[in-house]
């Protein structure tokens, strides 16, 4: 790994709150780290994540396929709510626009408000953690104001998920 690499690795915990309980996926699926993923001196090292780029918010099953979808906020055009498709959590592909919006750090302002922390629920999803959505989930977001402070609100709006297989 080349210093100042920016390299993503998929984690999981059975626990969060212990930090004993994490791994790192690897070339031979998931590990306890030995030290830092990233570090130069580990021993064990990350499988990194490929094709996408900006904010990640959320990763949810996609119902009734073999897939995983992430929501992206995403610095281009102005700013962009993306999708991004994937059916290992480490090739990612397929980058579908979702909304166009002002981010928070966008110096884009016009509309007065900006938006982060773009997360898919599915009100629908049969697991207390909504990890599952459907074709039409709710698309939640954080709005501010034009200037940082403390007056955030928590909007959403219905958004379709075109896979793959049907976007084309």
């Amino acid at each position: 790994m080349d210093q100042g690499d920016s390299g993503r690795c998929v984690l999981r915990s059975r626990l969060p709150v212990t930090t004993s309980s994490w791994e790192i996926f690897t070339r031979d699926g998931f590990v306890r780290p030995n030290q830092s993923a990233y570090e130069d001196q580990a021993r064990v090292r990350c499988e990194y994540v490929t094709g996408m780029r900006g904010f990640v918010g959320s990763i949810a099953k996609l119902a009734n396929s073999n897939l995983f979808v992430a929501t992206v906020a995403e610095d281009i055009n102005g700013g962009s709510i993306v999708a991004y498709f994937s059916d290992d959590l480490v090739h990612w592909h397929d980058r579908q626009v979702l909304e166009q919006v002002p981010l928070f750090w966008s110096k884009d302002c016009s509309i007065g408000k900006r938006f982060s922390y773009p997360s898919l629920i599915d009100e629908n999803s049969p697991g207390p953690n909504f990890d599952q959505v459907g074709r039409t989930p709710t698309l939640y977001l954080v709005q501010g104001g034009c200037e940082i402070g403390s007056d955030l609100a928590l909007v959403k709006t219905k958004v379709k998920i075109k896979p793959p297989s049907e976007a084309h």
